[in-house]
């Protein structure tokens, strides 16, 4: 028969290794919501540039003619970013309507008028708003993301991660 002191032992390492279980899953839980907020914090901004990108849009349509190519990219693109749903969708996605403004706001550029009206100004100046809100909403995001995964990694975690079934999630 065992020893009554082996056996609170086994009972007193089981309720460690449980308690331990249940920190570790509730830390990971904490730290993946966190960084599913934050890039739903960085999903807003990039809705906020398709909005602006929209309104440059509609402003070049009714004073530029010529630019017709350019202004359907810029709509095609931002249209192809409201459907991606994907992380790895989303970041390409948006990839390619900060392209496309790029090339909407160097066409815009060419017409010295258009380009010095306050309405072009203060939509430019809202792009390049947005586009610093997405960097720090992206370093956010990558930051709470890196951590996350270097506890799923971690040496005293990597178990418990595995059993819980928490994965890597991807940076930006």
């Amino acid at each position: 028969m065992m020893n009554t002191s082996v056996i609170y032992a086994m009972i007193l390492f089981v309720l460690v290794v449980l308690f331990w279980l249940f920190m570790s899953y509730t830390g990971f839980k904490r730290m993946r919501n966190s960084s599913a907020e934050a890039f739903r914090a960085v999903k807003m901004c990039y809705e906020a540039r398709r909005k602006t990108a929209e309104s440059m849009v509609r402003l070049m349509k009714n004073f530029i003619d010529g630019e017709d190519d350019i202004l359907q990219e810029v709509t095609d693109s931002v249209e192809a970013a409201g459907r991606a749903e994907a992380p790895a969708e989303i970041i390409y996605a948006e990839t390619g309507v900060m392209e496309a403004i790029g090339k909407m706001t160097a066409a815009a550029e060419k017409y010295d008028d258009f380009a010095a009206s306050k309405r072009y100004r203060k939509l430019k100046e809202e792009l390049e708003l947005d586009d610093r809100n997405i960097a720090t909403t992206i370093r956010i995001y990558n930051t709470l993301a890196k951590t996350y995964n270097e506890k799923v990694h971690g040496i005293m975690t990597k178990f418990a991660a595995k059993l819980c079934g928490f994965k890597e999630i991807p940076m930006i």
